[in-house]
């Protein structure tokens, strides 16, 4: 029984954090908000997308020098 609220109330956990799933810019991977990618400037999105990376310091971290990622923020992996 515990086991099953536990289990409930991290499944609601994630449906509260995905029910306002951000948008992805295609160009980028950015997760945004409004209408504009801040990045980029581009107006091409997704709300298609999956994965989530957050990169404080783009200099110093080896998976955003991968991603090829310049900028601090939330990015997503992949976006259709």
């Amino acid at each position: 029984m515990f086991l099953q609220k536990l289990h409930q109330r991290l499944r609601k956990r994630r449906s509260d954090f995905m029910a306002g799933k951000d948008k992805a810019c295609r160009k980028c991977k950015l997760l945004v908000k409004g209408s504009k990618c801040p990045i980029c400037n581009g107006n091409d999105f997704s709300r298609s997308w999956k994965g989530v990376i957050f990169v404080k310091d783009p200099e110093g971290s080896e998976v955003a020098q991968l991603l090829e990622i310049k900028v601090p923020g939330r990015y997503c992996l992949w976006v259709k």
